[in-house]
């Protein structure tokens, strides 16, 4: 979840725009646009420069395509808020404390794919990442066992 590190909703973009494998642009601002359903580039290329601030059914499109949690897209929300005062040159205060506070306490969760519909797990995001990445693989392996349909409360198997 790279995307949650945007400070700004032109970040978010340019994250969106960066191959994680290679580190370099991994799509073009028309290709980036077509995944997220618009037919021109020129509002996303323009929201990325930070020479428009982003409009709402781009910020709806952005949302979508990252698949976010409703906390998420309040996050998402907050970045082109900040953006869009700061075309304005209005002051980013109030949006800047939600963005702080979001970052503070949010956390990397785990989709339970099918296993557990609608259950969401949450790490403290500042938790060291190798501490988040070993709590992850435990829960994942905790989640596996009890969406086994053999699977008794109080009776969780215990590796060899």
């Amino acid at each position: 979840m790279e995307w949650l590190k945007a400070n700004n909703f032109p970040e978010l973009l340019g994250i969106l725009k960066v191959s994680r494998r290679r580190g370099t642009s991994e799509f073009s601002y028309h290709q980036l646009a077509l995944r997220l359903g618009f037919s021109s580039a020129r509002s996303l290329a323009m929201a990325h420069k930070g020479q428009r601030p982003p409009s709402a059914a781009l910020v709806r499109s952005v949302c979508e395509f990252l698949q976010v949690t409703p906390r998420e897209r309040e996050f998402v929300h907050w970045l082109a808020e900040r953006s869009a005062l700061l075309k304005k040159g209005k002051a980013t205060a109030g949006v800047d404390e939600k963005i702080a506070r979001f970052k503070a306490i949010h956390v990397a969760q785990i989709r339970v794919d099918g296993a557990l519909p609608g259950v969401v797990i949450e790490i403290s995001a500042t938790a060291p990442e190798g501490v988040r990445r070993r709590l992850e693989e435990v829960l994942r392996e905790l989640l596996f066992e009890i969406s086994n349909p053999d699977f008794k409360p109080g009776c969780v198997s215990k590796p060899n």
